[in-house]
């Protein structure tokens, strides 16, 4: 136990010790604004402020955490004790930067609400943000600095009992477009006959024309070999699934048709099963609502899990509408382009509402890696796809945090682009039970 004085507690103080002395480090703490019991305690303890108020542990504030309005932030990243580090304090303080505050910054996703530029599809970009342009992107930094937090507290109060964390793997599909030519109906198959005829394409032609025909199964229809891993490595598992109406960047099968059914039937076999809000319904609470009552009908239960489709994900309006959705948890927090922690951290977090000033019950699973960052943004190869894994997996047990990855079934297919991938899919099945 350890008894941590802030003459101001805010909610960002709050929600900010308890992801770090709570959620990363599980040790015991009581957050108190009494100066006259916090003097009177001869336990563990130290103070968080302006000012020391005793001649014990004082950690000085940078000043963020007393705020309550975003404003933008002057941040100079340097090194602590060998790791990138911010909010650096000029007086006296036991920390030489005020950690608290950079972790906050971090994961609260302070930069997003900044003015930044979009992509094309109005997301966030990774190169915009201080992880990147620092070097820090590939490493859960808010992991590594609460752990420092921990280590120097623990070597000042030995009887200070932190818990052992272990390393976990979460295993996520996004199931994108359930089937290449099956469900698809007669004039969206005529359609892609018809282009793969301008193309000169034989090869899909032919494809097509057999699984429709009933001599061979669709390339997407990856969905006993995902089970088989999931059963042969005992990965957890979670997928999600979309259900928008048709368009430019939402091209799944009907919601109704069986085949889309079928496929979702299979996942919900193996997989906890949530809804992939569709790019048309980004923005627009009736629209996921729609979606979201389409899957429960399949399912026959309510949905708490959730993934935005192409990761449109805009702070804090896209959660707003999760959270208004009942939705219990977004996995959407990483980048297309690149590999890495977006918010820092491989511990799944509260969403903090930083307009509204409150943390909410909204559960963030952070992303480190995804299919298509490997493959059509990163240009690797599989050997190199599995080289930048080990890296990751290594940083991630580094801590004993959570690495969650992203696949599609489409990505399984060890067909034209996919070609020569699923020693990748399998390498990160295994490291779940390897160790090292």
């Amino acid at each position: 136990m350890i008894t941590i004085y802030c003459e101001k507690i805010t909610p960002r103080v709050k929600y900010t010790f308890h992801l770090v002395f709570e959620a990363i480090l599980g040790l015991d703490y009581e957050l108190m604004s009494d100066e006259a019991i916090y003097l009177s305690s001869d336990e563990a303890k130290f103070t968080y402020g302006i000012g020391p108020i005793d001649e014990g542990i004082f950690v000085r504030a940078s000043g963020l955490l007393f705020e309550s309005d975003i404003i933008d932030q002057s941040l100079e990243v340097g090194e602590l004790d060998g790791i990138p580090a911010f909010y650096r304090v000029d007086q006296p303080s036991f920390l030489e930067y005020d950690l608290f505050s950079a972790i906050f910054y971090l994961v609260s996703r302070y930069e997003e609400y900044l003015p930044h530029i979009e992509d094309g599809h109005g997301r966030y970009q990774a190169s915009q943000s201080i992880a990147f342009q620092n070097g820090f992107l590939g490493s859960p930094i808010v992991d590594r600095w609460a752990q420092l937090i921990g280590r120097l507290l623990m070597e000042k109060f030995p009887t200070l009992a932190i818990a052992s964390r272990s390393f976990h793997y979460l295993n996520t599909i996004d199931i994108d477009n359930a089937y290449a030519y099956a469900g698809k109906g007669g004039l969206r198959n005529v359609g892609g006959m018809a282009k793969s005829a301008l193309r000169l394409d034989k090869n899909d032609l032919s494809k097509r024309l057999n699984v429709l025909g009933g001599k061979a199964k669709d390339p997407y229809d990856t969905y006993s070999y995902m089970q088989e891993q999931a059963a042969k490595y005992n990965t957890a598992v979670k997928s999600f699934v979309l259900l928008g109406d048709y368009g430019p960047y939402d091209k799944n099968l009907p919601h109704s048709s069986a085949e889309q059914i079928r496929a979702i039937q299979h996942m919900a076999a193996f997989s906890e099963v949530g809804m992939h809000p569709s790019y048309g319904s980004a923005g627009d609470l009736g629209q996921v609502k729609k979606e979201m009552s389409r899957l429960s009908g399949i399912l026959g239960r309510s949905i708490r899990i959730s993934r935005q489709h192409y990761l449109k994900l805009k702070m804090p309006n896209t959660y707003r509408i999760l959270i208004e959705c009942g939705v219990e948890e977004d996995h959407s927090m990483g980048y297309s382009e690149v590999l890495g922690f977006r918010a820092g951290t491989c511990t799944p977090f509260k969403f903090y509402d930083l307009e509204a000033e409150t943390s909410t019950d909204l559960i963030v699973y952070p992303f480190a890696v995804m299919d298509r960052t490997l493959n059509d943004y990163l240009k690797l190869n599989p050997d190199e796809a599995i080289q930048h894994l080990h890296q990751l997996v290594k940083e991630v047990r580094a801590v004993g945090g959570t690495l969650i990855s992203v696949w599609h079934n489409e990505s399984l297919s060890d067909a034209l682009e996919w070609k020569g991938w699923l020693p990748v899919y399998e390498q990160l099945q295994a490291c779940g039970i390897e160790e090292g």
